[in-house]
């Protein structure tokens, strides 16, 4: 492999002279980072094909730098081996992205998407195979696009069990995503962000299969390092609007938090809220997993 720079192709004639022809070639660094480190295009930290154990940088941002000069999160979490691959390792240590303006980010790995979803077919007694099937994540065990959260606890006093493989999905019933409770999330709280129960859910049902995709596609997802905040807050005040963030010392966005109204953000506004689509990546509120 070349190293980043400019190359020239040569010619020699057939008296022997050598001359520089006007075709050239350009080795760009991956993610084209600009003089501060923060990548202005999405790309692995080598260049390579994303996975779970080389996550994709999104343009804007910049592997996090330790203090010593080092690339990672930990002095065990390195970007790199020795042979300059990506390692496997590291990435069990916490990796972390850093943004000028949204904060700090650590990848979660998700190296297989049926460790994360299921279809809601599933019985106790078997498991899904969920691949992808054109634009979409598919059931090859049920025959069903309908996917939704595989869920590692039954209840709110039980503990998280990786080992748990019983999951099933009851529509309107239990512990489920994604779903409302539609005796709560009514339209008369609804309103706040301008949607009708029947709307909302919609939007959450195709929220929650883009995001699975996106997992599936680039082997896992970045997940706030610290709570989400609004960029109007800092550490001694709670803001009322502006941009989410993940940063250090900053009072975090909550149930509780007032818009600029006086009006609750609650637990839908706060879905609202997270929920941003750029060019380079998208934003979400995280899933109940």
């Amino acid at each position: 492999a070349q190293s980043p720079g400019t190359y020239y192709a040569w010619a020699k004639d057939v008296l022997g002279n050598v001359t520089k022809t006007s075709k050239s070639a350009t080795i760009k660094e991956p993610g084209n980072p600009d003089s501060n480190g923060y990548f202005q295009e999405n790309s692995t930290v080598d260049g390579g094909t994303p996975s779970s154990n080389n996550p994709t940088i999104p343009a804007g941002f910049k592997p996090y730098e330790q203090s010593n000069g080092k690339i990672g999160d930990t002095g065990t979490a390195h970007w790199k081996d020795d042979n300059g691959k990506p390692s496997a390792e590291s990435v069990k240590q916490g990796l972390v992205i850093e943004s000028s303006t949204l904060g700090e980010f650590v990848w979660i790995p998700v190296p297989d998407i049926n460790k994360m979803i299921m279809c809601q077919s599933k019985k106790a007694t078997d498991q899904c195979s969920i691949i992808k099937q054109g634009n979409d994540l598919y059931c090859t065990i049920h025959e069903s696009d309908d996917i939704c959260g595989k869920l590692y606890c039954g209840g709110s006093e039980d503990l998280f069990d990786a080992t748990k493989i019983d999951q099933t999905y009851m529509m309107g019933a239990g512990y489920r995503e994604p779903d409302l409770v539609k005796s709560y999330d009514t339209t008369s709280y609804l309103k706040d962000i301008a949607l009708t129960p029947e709307q909302f859910e919609k939007d959450m049902i195709t929220d929650f299969k883009k995001m699975a995709l996106s997992t599936h596609d680039y082997g896992g997802f970045w997940i706030g390092r610290y709570e989400t905040s609004l960029s109007s807050s800092d550490s001694e005040k709670e803001g009322n609007d502006g941009t989410i963030q993940s940063k250090r010392n900053i009072r975090s966005l909550r149930a509780a938090s007032t818009r600029s109204d006086g009006s609750y953000y609650r637990w839908y506004g706060m879905y609202d809220k997270e929920k941003t689509e750029t060019e380079n990546y998208s934003t979400h509120m995280i899933w109940r997993m």
